[in-house]
């Protein structure tokens, strides 16, 4: 073999090792890219007493609640902006939004501000939280069906107390036979009242109101159940202002001497016997990924309404 064609495979060899040698620095370039293209991002979130908060925490499209365990979230894999950072948002009832750009990923610790301690909105400007669940006071008949009519009187009292824990401002009151296990209030972050009724014997199985004022004395909204920690929409329901206090005892109701059960009773014996018979049918829900983050949100609100009636 010549000389000639012994340099000219030489240089080939060299070549193709320098090929080989670029295109592995350009993979690894391209991963090192990759991942400069993302980043994971964990904290805590609380109140300026240092009370873990459960709040709606959202970073680069993804979003978690920060309730089990309170006050904490974790992100993995978040894609950054363009830039390199990332925007992290977090909303509870009751307090301000906190919404930080970050460009340096370390644990983050997040104190949330109150909104809304003082009355305020006196000069016809919006109503404050409070103010908005101060029009609750009163005695409303809601009515809805399940297999039977139902038509509950709840009696809410004022003033609103705001509860430090959660970031709710809300009104006690009693069901129709005066079981103080009753509690609303307006929920910003839900931007809709909630009613809860906690009276039944079972504390496991409660019924809860979401809505809005159609006018002054008229609310439309949806019911949902929790039966043995199974929290679920029922049914849709009206509800009417009866009294602007919640003074109107005449309008309690008494058992029998039938002895009929009060509204929470008959309602979960009720809806205990469909839930029966649909896992008897082996029927799967029909929930919309949309439904099923309703009803999440929906289901944290009550846990943290259900937590400041504790605390009072």
């Amino acid at each position: 073999m010549s000389t000639r064609i012994l340099k000219k495979i030489s240089l080939i060899t060299t070549q193709y090792h320098w090929a080989q040698r670029l295109l592995i620095a350009i993979l690894l370039s391209l991963g090192s890219v990759s991942l400069a293209f993302s980043a994971s991002l964990k904290g805590t979130v609380e109140t300026a007493n240092g009370t873990p908060l459960c709040a709606l925490a959202i970073a680069s499209g993804q979003s978690t609640f920060t309730c089990a365990p309170a006050g904490v979230f974790s992100f993995q894999d978040l894609p950054l902006e363009p830039d390199g950072t990332i925007k992290l948002q977090l909303y509870a009832d009751g307090f301000y939004p906190n919404v930080t750009t970050l460009s340096v990923f370390n644990p983050q610790q997040i104190v949330m501000q109150p909104a809304e301690i003082c009355d305020g909105g006196g000069g016809g400007g919006p109503l404050t939280n409070k103010q908005k669940t101060e029009l609750l006071i009163g005695d409303w008949e809601f009515v809805f069906t399940v297999v039977d009519r139902f038509d509950p009187i709840f009696s809410l009292f004022g003033p609103a107390f705001f509860g430090s824990n959660s970031g709710f401002w809300l009104v006690a009151g009693t069901d129709d036979f005066f079981n103080a296990d009753v509690g609303a209030g307006w929920s910003p972050s839900l931007g809709e009242y909630i009613l809860i009724d906690q009276s039944n014997s079972n504390p496991n199985d409660d019924a809860s109101f979401f809505f809005q004022f159609i006018d002054n004395n008229n609310v439309s909204g949806d019911m949902y159940v929790s039966i043995n920690g199974d929290f679920q929409y029922v049914t849709s329901f009206q509800g009417r202002r009866v009294s602007l206090t919640s003074s109107a005892t005449a309008l309690k109701r008494l058992p029998s001497s039938s002895g009929s059960m009060d509204f929470e009773a008959r309602l979960m014996e009720e809806l205990e016997l469909i839930y029966s018979a649909k896992a008897a049918l082996n029927r799967s829900s029909s929930e919309s990924t949309e439904e099923a983050s309703k009803r999440a949100a929906r289901e944290a609100a009550v846990e943290r309404l259900t937590e400041a009636l504790q605390a009072r």
